[in-house]
């Protein structure tokens, strides 16, 4: 089982656990700490093995439309994870292996793989009241399976001009404004909401 912060970032105290082991505890990390303080709510997932190393997906939707979509792949020196059981080690921690794609050395890339955006578009309707998600979804390389795991609501994922958006895009070569021409995405987007919620 994956057990993470219902409130945090970052990766900050993603654990891998077996299912009879886990329990609540205080959080371990100085971020999610300064987040949240030491009462954390956790959340209990299912493990979704996405190959060798972590993989993860997060599109951005604005009332559901995708205004971009990336892939973040982990850092390719990482060790492998062979199989969704190869963790070895200790029982908690995967045997201190991370298994949050993002971190120091990942790799960052433009996505447009419908298959992927459509998840993410319904996903957003379980929130109409929340104008911008950013949905992260596991695909598992096995099953085949998409599993949306987290929608981000509470912000900070406006990544056209936040300073860690900037930087991912300078760093990588892309623009996500203009993978799906996000701002006339998100200003055409928002006249319909005026025009359907003015009557």
């Amino acid at each position: 089982m994956v057990v993470k912060p219902d409130w945090s970032g970052r990766g900050a105290d993603v654990r891998i656990m077996r299912k009879g082991r886990v329990r609540w505890r205080p959080p371990t990390t100085d971020y999610t700490r300064t987040t949240t303080g030491q009462n954390q709510n956790w959340i209990v997932q299912d493990f979704v093995y996405t190959g060798l190393r972590p993989v993860s997906y997060r599109v951005a939707t604005f009332f559901g439309e995708p205004l971009w979509a990336l892939k973040v792949e982990a850092d390719p020196s990482r060790r492998e994870l062979r199989h969704r059981t190869d963790f070895g080690g200790g029982e908690e921690a995967g045997g201190g292996m991370s298994i949050v794609a993002s971190g120091r050395g990942c790799v960052f890339s433009l996505i447009s793989d419908p298959e992927l955006l459509s998840p993410a578009a319904r996903a957003h309707q379980a929130f109409p009241g929340v104008p911008l998600l950013g949905v992260d979804i596991l695909h598992d390389v096995e099953t085949g399976r998409l599993d949306v795991i987290e929608v981000n609501s509470a912000g900070l994922t406006w990544h056209l001009t936040s300073p860690i958006g900037l930087k991912i895009q300078q760093e990588f070569g892309f623009s996500l404004d203009s993978q799906f021409d996000a701002r006339r995405t998100a200003a055409r987007v928002l006249v319909d909401q005026v025009r359907r919620n003015a009557t």
